[in-house]
């Protein structure tokens, strides 16, 4: 007959996941569970496939408080980093386009007023 097998269910945890369902199948828990995708999830996802954090490598608080503070500061930095690069490709672009303008208004000028500067 081979292995038997036996299986167990487990009352408690299956109304609690009959529960869970009923809070996700209404209106207002499918909202929060779409703002979680927008909000928590992207942020630890990141830190589990970028910087391949998947455990902490410590026992205690006080030294988990330690390493989960570094990891956080390292992804901080990193986000702080892209900003830091978008806004001088940003600031770029408005130079170019604030010398486009100025060339621009002092041929204006030099037409409306009859002069070269």
């Amino acid at each position: 007959m081979g292995n038997q097998r036996r299986i167990n269910i487990n009352p408690n945890w299956e109304s609690q996941k009959e529960y869970i369902r009923e809070q996700l199948s209404s209106p207002e828990g499918q909202a929060i569970f779409a703002k979680r995708k927008l909000e928590d999830e992207p942020a630890f996802g990141n830190l589990k496939a970028n910087l391949r954090f998947r455990r902490l490598s410590v026992r205690g608080l006080r030294q988990v408080n330690n390493e989960l503070g570094i990891i956080l500061m390292a992804a901080n930095m990193n986000k702080l980093a892209k900003m830091m690069a978008n806004l001088t490709h940003i600031f770029g672009w408005i130079e170019k386009l604030s010398r486009i303008f100025q060339r621009k208004w002092k041929m204006r000028l030099s037409l409306f007023i009859g002069g070269t500067y």
